[in-house]
């Protein structure tokens, strides 16, 4: 006798940027080399002043967590004559499975590169409204797995 049960997940992937992983090597400003004052360039009517550069290199992308919104049984049978009790473990055991399936699902969708582009985008329109130039770059996108939880 054994116990099989038949389940529909749906769930959802956070991923982005820990941008408390940012040091200050990855944040560079560069002044400008000239007197910051207002500087005639080259004929330019009125001047412009001149902005500094922000250079920043953003740590790879990372999962944050993993949930799952819904969980339908469908079809869940306790035996030949369903004598048996419902074995909690099985939804367990189906939760998990249905976790990694999102996570899966997920990371075939490009989370991880889509994260990393969101936080660029993000991150130069934020910077931007200082009036600077800003350079933002990546390491890449990081691995597309479960987060390690601290406990």
């Amino acid at each position: 006798d054994e116990q099989k049960g038949l389940f529909i997940a749906r769930g959802r992937v956070e991923a982005g940027i820990d941008l408390s992983a940012l040091t200050p090597e990855m944040v560079q400003v560069v002044q400008p080399e000239s007197n910051p004052d207002e500087i005639q360039q080259a004929g330019a009517n009125p001047p412009v002043l001149m902005m500094p550069k922000i250079n920043i290199t953003l740590p790879p992308s990372e999962i944050f967590s993993v949930y799952l919104d819904d969980i339908e049984t469908y079809d869940w049978q306790t035996g030949a004559f369903g004598m048996m009790q419902v074995d909690p473990k099985i939804l367990q055991q189906a939760q998990s499975m249905a976790k990694k399936e999102v996570l899966e699902r997920a990371c075939r969708g490009d989370v991880m590169n889509m994260a990393l582009e969101n936080a660029q985008t993000q991150l130069q329109q934020l910077f931007s409204l200082t009036g600077a130039v800003v350079t933002v770059t990546t390491q890449g996108a990081g691995a597309c797995q479960m987060p390690v939880t601290n406990t």
